[in-house]
């Protein structure tokens, strides 16, 4: 899907991911205000853990962004131990 569907899903409380990223275990979604920001960001979610999101032209321009499903993507993965 293109990042403009991908932001639609994230505008609705999903996560999504391109799937051209190596970490399978990345999703990127949408971060509320709270009491340290006032505005809506992207964050992504990594191997360095949960962080603001600087995307790229290339990620803005690919076709391959999917939806995450958390609890099946990390078991399909063989991943449950990352959850808890």
């Amino acid at each position: 899907m293109f990042f403009s569907s991908a932001l639609s899903v994230m505008k609705e409380g999903g996560k999504t991911r391109r799937k051209a990223w190596r970490d399978k275990g990345m999703w990127v979604h949408i971060k509320m205000p709270d009491t340290l920001t006032t505005h809506p960001y992207l964050e992504v979610r990594s191997s360095h853990g949960l962080i603001p999101w600087a995307n790229t032209h290339l990620d803005i321009l690919s076709e391959d962004w999917e939806i995450v499903n958390t609890w099946t993507d990390y078991l399909e993965e063989d991943r449950l131990d990352e959850l808890v």
